[in-house]
């Protein structure tokens, strides 16, 4: 409650309506999380090619000349899995850049520690927007990499921009189709003939960018079936914002976060969608270790049935009331559920 919900107060606030009485302080809350500490857990590397999705989630601070401060994060998959309508992504992990080492020397040890990265035998896909610190990848993995800007981006620019615009569809299915010189072609034609000076002007900005970095808006599979690569089941890639969703829903609600505290949520944000291990130190003078593990369902069941009936007994004041109550029916209706 306290890493996914709005806030500290609210968890515990939730906890006192479930056991009617205050089991913490949401302080006490605050400074169980500020003590997490994440320990590193190898994926082994199914194939030649790491997919990372990159982007920034500004956050607000306390207390600072600035308004909020970048925390760069990354999501790393193997590929996409198939079930049926269902599509999931290989060994998912995320990485929180910390340090003041920089940005991209650090993912690479990330991907070393977790995945055995070997720079002689591995490809990069690397997905992200325009900003200069993403780009950058080029430069540093080389030949190693292959750098795309973020497709839901331009998406929505060409829609903002070409709204209502003649041109619109065709440029969105050069765009889809990944037919760079049609897209320059259907972009230097709609030039001169947008509604106002706004809108020329960011049909002007996005063909510059796309005329600077062409490769950026090129189908990556083409460069690795270029390498020998299979791309069977490789899609496209576009979901660099749903990276940021799970984190931002709880770092972005109107909480302004210290550096240590906004850290902290993430490394459990990372811990619970990542499920690894987390040390915590419940402030008793000892230490527990919280894994996310598949129990056996049955025996899960009896147990939690039991500690159910045990702990709310007497707790729950709502449950106390007499019978004929809406809470007893309903409960004796949903009895062997």
């Amino acid at each position: 409650m306290a890493i996914e919900g709005p806030s500290y107060r609210s968890a515990a606030d939730n906890l006192e309506k479930i056991a009617g009485y205050r089991v913490v302080r949401h302080e006490w809350l605050r400074q169980r999380l500020l003590e997490i500490s994440l320990p590193t857990k190898s994926d082994h590397i199914t194939n030649r090619v790491l997919f990372i999705q990159v982007d920034g989630l500004h956050v607000s601070r306390q207390r600072s000349h600035r308004k909020s401060k970048e925390e760069k994060m990354v999501a790393v998959h193997q590929g996409w899995s198939v079930n049926g309508e269902r599509v999931s992504l290989i060994h998912k992990r995320h990485f929180h850049h910390e340090t003041d080492e920089p940005f991209w020397e650090a993912v690479e040890h990330f991907l070393y520690d977790t995945f055995k990265y070997d720079p002689m035998v591995h490809l990069l896909v690397i997905n992200g927007d325009q900003a200069s610190w993403i780009q950058d990848a080029k430069d540093y993995f080389g030949k190693n990499a292959y750098v795309i800007v973020d497709r839901y981006h331009i998406a929505k620019e060409i829609k903002t921009i070409f709204r209502g615009h003649p041109r619109k569809n065709a440029i969105q299915r050069a765009f889809l189709d990944y037919n760079f010189d049609q897209l320059i072609v259907e972009l230097n034609t709609a030039m001169g003939t947008l509604p106002t000076l706004e809108l020329e002007e960011g049909a002007e900005k996005l063909l510059t960018q796309i005329e600077n970095i062409p490769d950026a808006f090129k189908d990556y599979r083409k460069w690795l079936e270029a390498k020998g690569i299979d791309i069977k089941g490789m899609r496209r890639m576009g979901n660099a914002e749903s990276t940021m969703c799970v984190m931002a829903m709880r770092m972005k609600n109107g909480t302004s976060w210290s550096d240590l505290g906004a850290r902290q949520t993430i490394q459990g944000l990372i811990s619970k969608h990542d499920r690894l291990t987390v040390h915590i130190n419940y402030g008793f003078g000892e230490s527990v270790n919280i894994e996310d593990k598949q129990e056996n369902k049955k025996s899960y069941k009896k147990q939690v049935r039991k500690t159910v009936k045990e702990s709310v007994r007497n707790n729950v004041p709502y449950l106390t009331k007499s019978i004929g109550k809406p809470i007893t029916q309903a409960l004796r209706g949903l009895q062997g559920v």
